[in-house]
């Protein structure tokens, strides 16, 4: 792995504030294709995600895709993102299929409580 690579890696998961000018989508994409373990991608993308970088956080789910990688908690953050993005009923429907899929407790649960949080927006913006 280049030494780019990984200090970009080691300050992301430092917790480091991470400046899509100083580490553009190149190098997201280069992270993918260094075939990275996908926990290390996952806990990039949580903290891009906490850090309101939306466009690195779809950049990073795009390359994963075409990589092929599939696991349950891939598939629990791209509904939460989905959610997070204003894809309310996509994103359930999403993790409903998830769930059918790898039949995971946390998936149930995590499509339980945004069924509930759609019902609240509903009632909210209807009243």
């Amino acid at each position: 792995m280049s030494l780019i690579i990984r200090r970009a890696v080691r300050d992301l998961l430092a917790g480091i504030i991470v400046d899509e000018s100083r580490l553009d989508h190149f190098v997201w994409i280069k992270l993918i294709e260094e075939q990275l373990p996908l926990v290390v991608c996952l806990m990039a993308l949580r903290r891009l995600l906490k850090e309101n970088q939306v466009a690195a956080v779809a950049s990073i789910l795009n390359a994963l895709e075409s990589r092929g990688d599939a696991h349950p908690l891939l598939d629990e953050f791209i509904g939460k993102f989905m959610y997070c993005c204003g894809q309310y009923s996509e994103a359930v429907a999403f993790l409903k299929e998830a769930n059918k899929r790898w039949r995971r407790d946390h998936l149930s649960e995590l499509v339980g409580i945004l069924e509930a949080l759609n019902a609240k927006k509903e009632r909210e913006d209807g009243g």
